[in-house]
Parts: C-alpha cells; structure tokens; sequence
C-alpha cells in the first residue's frame, strides 16, 4: 500500500465517501468474489450502519464475454466492520490503516470546504472581481452591453450569457453611434 498512498481509496457517491468491494479486494491481496461474498453472508450485520449500496456495471472479460457485475459501496462504518472480517496479515494492516486514513481526511474536507481549495484566497480574489463584473452588467444600460460586446465579440459577458439584442428598442442616437453615423445622419 505505501507505493500507492497516494492513490484515493474512497470515491464520493451521495455526498458521502464510499469504498468499493473492488479496491478492498485489490489492496488486500483477495479476489473481488471473496470480498464479494463476506459482504452478502455478513450484509444484515453491515446495514446496522446504513443501507449498503451497490451499482451495476457492465463488464467484458479476457475472453470477449460481456456480463453483468455488481459493485459493492460501503460507508466508513461499513468498510471498517467488513475489514474485521478479513484475516490480519501484513497487507491487510497496512491497508485498514491507509484506508482509515483517507476516511478521516475526506471528512475534514467535507466538514471544511476551504480546504479543498489549496488556492482559496486566489479563487476568493477571482471571485471578489467577477462579483464587481456583474454589478457592472448588471448597472449597464442596453446600448453599452451591446457596445461592449461588439468590441469584444464571443469574450464579451453578453456573449458568454447569450443575451439577445434583437428585441431591444434603441435610441435613434444610438443606432447612429453602432453605425458611426451622428445622430442627425
């Protein structure tokens, strides 16, 4: 497990970290059927801690056969009673201990979404500006939106929100300023 520490274990499905029966199996040295069915022989005492969810995937194996399999989901209560299950050897420690692990750091980011944001007072700033932007947008009269947009095109913010002009009623002088013509042309 320490040559891949720094891969996740866990995957967010329904706003709550899940490990799969699948990566279980992998990083324990057992095959997914054995993992499989620990959790089918032992899924009453498993759902004391939530339903255990499953997704069903289509699968084709080495000889070209497509089938049907399905994946088995546990929650941190879950994944952890499973693992009691498994005999302890080496790699089984290490990786209950990894696992543990990523289950505590993804509920500190879930409970603090600051740091999922390494760059947070960067994406705060850009932020901060598009904020000042769309209070502009928003001030903007018609005409100046238009203006605007003729000057920048596609990067334009009326492009970016797809406003249509084509039912906006301008000032005569206006049409005259889109056109380079004075107001008396």
């Amino acid at each position: 497990m320490n040559k891949n520490s720094n891969i996740s274990l866990l995957e967010i499905i329904d706003d709550k970290p899940k490990v799969s029966h699948r990566i279980i199996a992998l990083h324990t040295d057992n095959k997914e059927e054995t993992v499989s069915r620990l959790i089918r022989r032992y899924l009453d005492k498993l759902e004391l801690f939530g339903q255990v969810g499953f997704k069903i995937q289509t699968v084709t194996n080495s000889a070209g056969a497509v089938n049907e399999e399905k994946t088995f989901y546990l929650n941190e209560p879950q994944a952890t009673l499973l693992l009691t299950f498994l005999r302890n050897n080496d790699i089984v420690v290490i990786f209950k201990v990894e696992l543990v692990k990523q289950f505590f750091e993804m509920r500190e980011k879930l409970q603090n979404p600051i740091l999922q944001f390494p760059n947070f007072s960067e994406i705060l700033s850009v932020n901060e500006e598009a904020l000042k932007v769309v209070e502009l947008f928003k001030s903007s009269s018609s005409f100046d939106l238009l203006l605007l947009q003729k000057l920048l095109k596609e990067k334009s913010i009326s492009s970016l929100f797809q406003l249509d002009f084509s039912q906006t009623y301008f000032l005569p002088t206006e049409i005259g300023k889109l056109h380079g013509l004075s107001p008396v042309e």
